[in-house]
């Protein structure tokens, strides 16, 4: 992230901040800093011609014949016209486009596409697809040795004093928190089980495994170790 400039808020009173975002985790760096009450301008600019098509590009398709054809047309006239136009940030990235089936078009059927085997191979390296992997680990061995597990602040704060903790898993909404304090609490957090050596996951509400973590109230964390007396702790 590049600050052009900026102005400190006072005490109950406004602050401002002009900058240029570098790298992509910038934008989900902004979109956790934003709360409810702040003012945003941005320049914005369109393009007829197309843009660039980013790391991966994944077509969803709903299940019937209508709509694997529909579907299938529109990708073959976007790589026709691609071609005819030579838009190479398209004819270049099409061993990124992938045809998937989904049991619905709905958010929660992300998670069908998340399983199909090609999509997983696409994305076996990005940010969701790890968090995706975190998350069922989580629950494999909340299934199979649940000492090996904890959720609930109280719990993973307890697990984290005790160098128990692993693998982290929190929900962004906890750092959106309109709560300074408690804002700065899950930060503390977050940074303290990387410095104890442990991974860290943050999942973002808008996806379906976000929501899932949410269920278990926004955290939730893998042991290195067995706690058996954390059963008796209260949430």
């Amino acid at each position: 992230m590049k600050i052009l400039s900026h102005r400190k808020p006072v005490a109950n009173g406004a602050g401002t901040v002009k900058m240029i975002p570098v790298e992509s985790d910038d934008l989900w760096v902004v979109y956790n800093l934003i709360a409810v009450g702040d003012k945003i301008r941005a320049p914005t600019a369109s393009k007829a011609a197309g843009s660039s098509t980013g790391d991966v590009a994944v077509i969803l398709m709903q299940e019937g014949l209508a709509n694997l054809l529909l579907v299938d047309q529109f990708l073959r006239h976007l790589l026709s016209e691609a071609q005819r136009r030579n838009l190479k940030s398209i004819t270049e990235n099409k061993s990124k486009i992938i045809l998937a089936h989904s049991s619905s078009g709905f958010k929660h059927s992300l998670k069908d596409l998340m399983d199909d085997p090609s999509v997983r191979n696409m994305i076996k390296d990005t940010k969701a697809a790890m968090e995706v992997r975190a998350l069922k680990e989580f629950f494999a061995m909340l299934s199979k040795d649940q000492n090996r597990v904890c959720y609930g602040t109280k719990h993973v704060e307890i697990a984290h004093e005790r160098l128990a903790v692993q693998t982290l898993l929190i929900t962004d909404e906890l750092f959106r928190n309109s709560d300074v304090l408690m804002r700065q609490k899950y930060v503390k957090l977050v940074d303290s089980v990387k410095d104890a050596g442990g991974f860290v996951h943050i999942f973002s509400s808008m996806h379906v495994s976000g929501e899932q973590l949410a269920q278990l109230t926004g955290i939730a964390a893998i042991l290195r170790f067995p706690l058996l007396e954390l059963e008796d702790i209260e949430m």
